[in-house]
């Protein structure tokens, strides 16, 4: 593609061998043994995925629901297109069954990922998987999703976005979702990050063009936060991104577990990262874990970081 560099060729062994690194790193998730503390926790916490089929279609989305009882604390998803980079996430958020409202507001019961391939390509077939992390409804109080709306009518090449908990509750996770208003060139625009602040007061996501067009592109950011009041003295975890291959990794503290998951370009801070957008946010089936994924031609600027909240057992 014409927005990929000279060094193309190298980039691309280095994020092969990275995706071969990440695909270890998330099995190793998924089979973590389950202890009986792990079991407790599951009877009130619990993880749902739902994954689409794997073909050519340009456009995805998927939504993960959440058991009847339970509301949706958080989420994830991750791109699978065989290391080619040819999708960007264009949607991480608490979504539910539309309620008839008409407006951005959703439900409480899942965890919606939408994707779209670069420029429409047709090369490689391509799946997403959209991750839920689910808990009774009994155990929160003042529960609701707050979200904020970013007009990017001056087609900005990078927009951050906040929607902001109410008074007396935190912010257990957050979400994007961007919204286009020229129905061609698509795959043009993808997420960076979505995460907590560090005092968990709102919820934060940041998404970048790859390069603005020559005419006028008006778009469009509304950002997430899933609010309710303290259970289980939740707390921001995380880590970075040590060596530079676009992969983070991090796990809760000891007898702790994930309310929420997120991560992405770390920046530095809240600022463009440059050509790279998230690939994966994974909670692993135990909710201890998470896995956090970048692809583009460069590397975030920053590098990559996990960020999560993790609360004690019960809750």
């Amino acid at each position: 593609m014409g927005f990929f560099s000279a060094h193309r060729g190298a980039r691309s062994r280095r994020w092969r061998a990275a995706v071969a690194a990440f695909a270890a790193l998330t099995a190793i998730a998924s089979a973590y043994a389950v202890s009986p503390q792990d079991a407790q926790a599951a009877v009130e916490l619990d993880r749902r995925a739902e994954s689409t089929l794997t073909d050519y279609d340009p456009t995805k989305s998927i939504r993960a629901t959440c058991p009847v009882g339970t509301h949706v604390l958080g989420g994830g998803g991750v791109i699978r297109d065989g290391g080619k980079d040819i999708a960007r996430f264009t949607g991480l958020f608490p979504s539910g069954r539309n309620d008839g409202s008409g407006g951005p507001y959703p439900a409480r019961d899942g965890f919606t990922a939408s994707a779209e391939t670069v420029f429409e390509g047709q090369y490689e077939p391509w799946s997403l998987t959209a991750y839920a992390i689910c808990s009774d409804r009994d155990n929160f109080e003042d529960f609701r999703i707050a979200v904020g709306e970013i007009r990017n009518d001056e087609s900005d090449r990078f927009v951050d976005g906040t929607a902001r908990c109410p008074s007396g509750t935190v912010a257990y996770s957050a979400g994007g979702q961007i919204f286009e208003f020229i129905g061609t060139h698509k795959g043009r625009i993808g997420l960076q990050m979505i995460r907590t602040s560090g005092p968990m007061d709102i919820g934060r996501a940041t998404a970048r063009e790859n390069t603005p067009l020559d005419t006028p592109n008006p778009w469009w950011l509304w950002t997430y936060a899933v609010c309710a009041k303290k259970v289980g003295d939740p707390r921001v975890e995380g880590a970075g991104d040590p060596d530079g291959d676009q992969l983070a990794t991090s796990t809760c503290s000891p007898g702790r577990y994930l309310r929420g998951a997120g991560g992405g370009a770390s920046g530095p801070g809240v600022t463009d990262a440059g050509r790279s957008w998230l690939k994966a946010i994974i909670p692993s089936d135990t909710l201890r874990l998470v896995d956090v994924s970048m692809a583009g031609p460069d590397k975030p600027l920053g590098g990559v970081v996990t960020s999560h909240v993790c609360a004690d057992y019960p809750g």
